[in-house]
């Protein structure tokens, strides 16, 4: 689902953690910041970056980290 507010977007993505899939909430900050924040195993995540994609990676490569 996508949601717009203000010019900016929020949405829902899923992620591939290891051998768990994971939904995540992606919000658009400004034309070049991205942010995804999610929890894993009980642990909340938040990675900020320029494109959408790369916020996503960085949250399930945080998440992928923060697990062993």
């Amino acid at each position: 689902m996508v949601v717009k507010q203000m010019g900016l977007l929020a949405m829902k993505a899923v992620v591939k953690v290891w051998d768990d899939m994971v939904e995540i909430n992606v919000n658009q900050r400004s034309t070049s910041v991205w942010i995804a924040t999610g929890e894993y195993k009980g642990k909340y995540h938040e990675v900020k970056r320029q494109t959408r994609g790369a916020a996503v990676k960085g949250w399930a490569d945080a998440a992928k980290y923060h697990s062993n």
